[in-house]
Order: C-alpha cells, then structure tokens, then sequence
C-alpha cells in the first residue's frame, strides 16, 4: 500500500514537473517532494539529485536543511554544513539549521563555531 502511494505521489510530482506551464517555483516544490519521497525509500542519493535541482530554480532554507541532512546521512558532513550555513543566511528565523550546525560543530571540537552560532542564533531573536 505505501509502495503505491509512492508510485502516485512521484507520477503526480513528475506532470508537474513536465507542465510547461509550471513556473520554477512549482517545478521547485515538486522536486522537493521527490527529494522526500526518495529519502524516505532510503535513495538518499537520488534524493540528493533532487533537492539539487530543486536549489538550481529557486533557493529555499527548507530544501537546503533537508539536502544537508541528506548529506549527513551519506557522511558528506562538509556539504552539509555549507547547505546548513547558506540556510540560516536564507532565512535566519528558520530554526533547525542552527541545531544541526551546533550539534555537528560541537562533535567536531569547534568551540569557536559553536559560540559563533549561539550568537547568530541568539540575534535572529532580537
């Protein structure tokens, strides 16, 4: 049943992606959702491929979080923190950047990167 769901989901984000008159924007969204869809089936690979493509129509704070924790989960940690980094300057209110920055900067020894995010997230605050 959820192999199926898949299936229609994925046909569904494909038309989209194939309309020719979708805007990026729409075509952005859709690769997002194959992005998802491919994480969660374990192709993170794929998944990668993706939110790339995704990124190239339009940046967004939420498909950079998520083709980082992509990269984490294939070991790639300094794609990662590059996408966990341009995510936070995208959208500075967006939270979970932050959290995946400290947290791997503070398994590194990073004591200047942690500090360095504390702060960045505390001022987003003020």
């Amino acid at each position: 049943m959820q192999l199926e769901s898949f299936d229609k989901a994925r046909d569904i984000f494909q038309i989209i992606i194939n309309d020719p008159e979708a805007d990026a924007g729409r075509a952005a969204m859709a690769y997002d959702g194959l992005g998802i869809l491919e994480s969660v089936r374990g192709n993170v690979t794929e998944a990668v491929a993706y939110y790339n493509k995704s990124i190239d129509l339009r940046e967004s704070s939420m498909t950079l979080y998520n083709l980082g924790m992509a990269y984490l989960s294939l070991g790639m940690q300094k794609n990662a923190v590059r996408c966990f980094e341009k995510a936070v300057k995208i959208e500075p209110e967006f939270e979970p950047p932050y959290f995946m920055l400290r947290f791997i900067y503070e398994k590194s020894g990073s004591k200047s990167d942690v500090q360095r995010i504390k702060r960045l997230y505390q001022k987003r605050k003020e």
